[in-house]
């Protein structure tokens, strides 16, 4: 169905892509972008009995732009959510690249993500729940920190790239694996990778390629060795 969302940066366009969400709470499916840059103007939250709910978009040309004042943009309260081929900004006003208080997605369940860009927020991603995540070919930029308050349990990204940072990810705690692989982590200022709190879980950086920065700043005493080949210029 066509919600009447229309993609085209500057009507609002929250209430069509909402509307598309809770059609979906009893069953699942998946929400379609077309090629656009979609406003959205107050936070937006999928909920419901469904086990599975898909944002896909075409590509890096799909945009989902946040444009209210503070607060998260979407909270998934489902058990798997999964975003794919978006790009979700927050609304930049330079010369800052985010503003205090912006934070993109908080998901209370399991995610995967694949082909997504975040950008322009104080937070990208503030961990709420879940088994596991996984970022697959994502970019997070521009941002203060790239995932916050993380348990550790079963996160993983894979051919990722954080980018133009203070800080990567948080984590708070956990027993599984936290694994950053076949990636490359660019142009920061505090720890690319930080264990802040709770019990120890098995860091690793593996493959993954490092500018800019002579120390990795990768802490946390659960911290396993980086086991393979990275380069730091």
């Amino acid at each position: 169905a066509d919600f009447g969302a229309i993609g085209d940066g500057v009507a609002d366009d929250t209430a069509a892509i909402q509307a598309a969400i809770n059609s979906l709470a009893s069953i699942g499916g998946v929400v379609h972008f077309p090629a656009g840059t979609y406003n959205v103007n107050s936070a937006l939250s999928i909920t419901g009995s469904t086990s599975g709910v898909t944002l896909l978009g075409a590509n890096q040309y799909s945009v989902i732009l946040m444009s209210f004042v503070s607060g998260v943009m979407l909270t998934s309260n489902i058990s798997y959510l999964h975003i794919e081929n978006l790009s979700i900004y927050g609304n930049k006003i330079a010369p800052a690249y985010w503003i205090t208080g912006y934070k993109g997605i908080r998901p209370n369940g399991n995610l995967t993500m694949t082909n997504v860009s975040i950008r322009y927020f104080d937070v990208g991603i503030e961990w709420g729940g879940g088994y596991y995540h996984k970022y697959i070919n994502c970019t997070f930029g521009f941002l203060n920190t790239c995932g916050n308050a993380f348990n550790g349990n079963n996160v993983s990204l894979i051919g990722s790239r954080l980018t133009s940072f203070n800080n990567g990810f948080k984590i708070n705690g956990g027993t599984g694996d936290f694994v950053f692989q076949s990636g490359a982590i660019e142009s920061w200022s505090g720890s690319a990778i930080a264990q802040v709190s709770g019990a120890d879980c098995a860091i690793t950086v593996q493959d993954t390629y490092i500018e800019n920065n002579p120390a990795l700043n990768v802490t946390g005493t659960g911290l396993s060795p980086m086991t393979a080949a990275y380069i730091v210029t």
